[in-house]
């Protein structure tokens, strides 16, 4: 059996997702074992990756569903009941309101938020003391709040596909059993140390960006600069990737190599990056890079040959089996579907093209990879950069020198901060160029491409369509490898048909006339769309939320499809009827035609100073 693995997981994925849209097990038992034996009858033997593929698929379908059973036990706990939790503390974290504890329980992670005032005294580093300890936490249970609106963020669906089932608002903890986990606190006080040397090695703008960078410390990022990344499309490079791990796990180890035996190398370069990966928080793209790096690595000491396919295939069943949830986190996805471009798309891309110019590689790869993310990213921000392909050509190469000198910077830093900042100031002078490169692109005519959201039908059709063009053109390039004008000729009809058939992304679904009434707090704001495409908006502000524009009336709009907005009709001038116009107007992505205020009120002077002239 040929890559028993991969069947394994395909299987895995499908059950589990079976299983989220509770399709009963009966059913896919009965049309299972019916397709099971008559394969079995038909293909002898050869029914064996059926037989596996059906197997993980009913593991997929049990993980899936006992995940879902947990959740909903924990949903029938009413608001403000209050419960006690017995756990181990995994993390701590300091916010805008207080501090958190991360509670390992058997069936996933608990939230504590330690608000109440007996608890003020607790601050992160007495904190991180806990980390390892086992205690029991009492407070009150707190529905994770799900989606105001349609395309608006939800806490619940976001803390699910990071396997936290609970959160509580504690009044009380106690230690049952104090065993610091010593290399946590070590890993914390680090980061720390590591903070204050970016801090003082360059400003504090882009301090925060080598932090994700390089340690996945995230929420020091710098406002402007995460937007200018992510309107551009490059947003991927301040997270913890594969890239990081490739050059700073093999880098070190062919390294090691030369001074040490083989199995001495791997064993050190492999310790490093798992204390590498847990001090940068153990994200998911991250622990999916460090079990493919692991393989490389055994498949380095056994003599075998490391086989990327059969790599995610492994590191996609161990994340899947521990968190089911998993398959509908956005940085799961777009790890996974960055790799399957490159190890599955890329080399049928390759071979068909038969080149070897660096440059029409490189724009291939960028190509396989964008196409593959750009639903993800749509179904997730309802915009896209079309200029992102280019972009990342340029972007994507000298990242290995943002991270080998930022990781040299923060070394020196150590010793001297002089030093430190001479030393990381080529990936300062990189990072700089990133951003003057966003700036340009933004301003470009289509920088920014609205989408809406996409339903399973359209993404069904866009991956199947994909998957068949690539078919094609490994089996053109298998049949025709001499033929090369007729081989061109398939090749221009694949890429036709592929960008044509792809276009179902793009179907314009008829409208009806609706009006929609947002959920925006204390305030007022009303969306109409008419059957022919005008759009209107009926005040928009809020006095309970801040940036109700941005965060509540602009994913509507975007999630809908909604690039230019007609009018925008704003009955008077109280700010809970208008401030989040000023929002909506800064938006690049979505125009505005008109404004229509009553005559005489006073009240909308300042946004006439600001935008009248437009």
């Amino acid at each position: 059996m040929k890559r028993p693995v991969l069947i394994a997981a395909a299987g895995l994925i499908c059950g589990c997702l079976l299983a989220a849209w509770q399709v009963f097990l009966w059913v896919i038992l009965a049309i299972l074992t019916v397709i099971v034996c008559l394969a079995f009858k038909v293909l002898g033997k050869k029914g064996a990756p059926l037989a596996l593929y059906v197997i993980f698929l009913l593991a997929g379908w049990l993980i899936m569903g006992n995940s879902i059973d947990v959740r909903e036990k924990m949903e029938g706990i009413r608001q403000d009941t209050v419960i006690t939790v017995t756990g181990k503390v995994d993390n701590a974290e300091e916010g805008e309101y207080g501090c958190r504890l991360y509670i390992k329980l058997k069936e996933g992670y608990c939230i504590a938020n330690l608000y109440d005032e007996s608890l003020k005294s607790l601050n992160k580093e007495a904190l991180t003391e806990m980390l390892g300890s086992r205690i029991r936490v009492t407070g009150r249970k707190k529905d994770f709040k799900e989606a105001v609106n349609q395309g608006n963020f939800s806490e619940k669906a976001y803390n699910y596909s990071r396997g936290v089932i609970l959160k509580i608002d504690a009044v009380s903890i106690g230690i049952i059993d104090h065993r610091a986990d010593e290399f946590k606190i070590w890993a914390y006080r680090l980061r720390e140390r590591f903070n204050e040397t970016m801090r003082n090695i360059c400003t504090d703008r882009l301090a925060g960006v080598f932090m994700a960078m390089i340690y996945g410390e995230k929420g020091m990022v710098d406002k402007e600069i995460k937007s200018s990344f992510s309107d551009a499309g490059i947003s991927h490079i301040l997270v913890i990737s594969g890239v990081h791990i490739s050059i700073a796990g093999m880098g070190f180890f062919y390294l090691l190599r030369k001074l040490l035996p083989i199995s001495h190398a791997a064993a050190v370069s492999s310790l490093a990056m798992i204390m590498y990966v847990i001090i940068a928080g153990g994200g998911v793209s991250a622990v999916r890079a460090l079990i493919m790096f692991l393989l490389c690595l055994g498949g380095s000491l056994t003599g075998r040959i490391y086989d990327i396919k059969n790599a995610v295939a492994v590191s996609a069943i161990i994340l899947i089996v521990n968190n089911p949830y998993y398959l509908f986190n956005t940085g799961f996805l777009l790890s996974f579907t960055s790799v399957f471009a490159i190890g599955f798309v890329l080399p049928c891309i390759i071979e068909f093209i038969n080149t070897k110019k660096p440059v029409i590689k490189a724009f291939i790869t960028s190509a396989a990879v964008n196409t593959l993310n750009a639903p993800i990213i749509a179904n997730t921000y309802f915009e896209i950069s079309p200029y992102s392909v280019l972009l990342n050509i340029i972007v994507v190469p000298f990242m290995s020198i943002v991270v080998l000198f930022g990781l040299l910077g923060l070394a020196a830093g150590q010793l001297s901060y002089g030093a430190g900042a001479v030393v990381i100031y080529p990936a300062v002078f990189i990072i700089n160029f990133y951003e003057l490169l966003c700036r340009l692109v933004i301003k470009l005519p289509f920088a920014r491409i609205v989408t809406g959201h996409f339903e399973v039908w359209q993404l069904i059709l866009y991956y199947g369509f994909t998957a068949v063009t690539v078919y094609r053109m490994y089996k053109i390039t298998l049949r025709d490898k001499k033929k090369k004008i007729k081989t061109y000729i398939k090749a221009a009809a694949c890429g036709a048909s592929g960008i044509i058939l792809s276009l179902t992304l793009y179907i314009a679904v008829p409208r009806r006339n609706t009006i929609t009434f947002l959920d925006v707090g204390q305030g007022d704001s009303s969306v109409f769309i008419s059957g022919g495409g005008m759009v209107c908006i009926f005040d928009a502000g809020s006095a309970s939320r801040d940036n109700c524009g941005r965060y509540n009336i602009l994913p509507y709009l975007k999630y809908s499809g909604i690039s230019h907005i007609d009018y925008i009709i704003l009955s008077h001038s109280d700010e809970d009827h208008i401030n989040g116009v000023g929002e909506i107007l800064d938006d690049k992505s979505v125009s505005v035609g008109n404004i229509i205020v009553p005559p005489g009120d006073k009240g909308f002077d300042e946004l006439m100073r600001n935008y009248g002239e437009n």
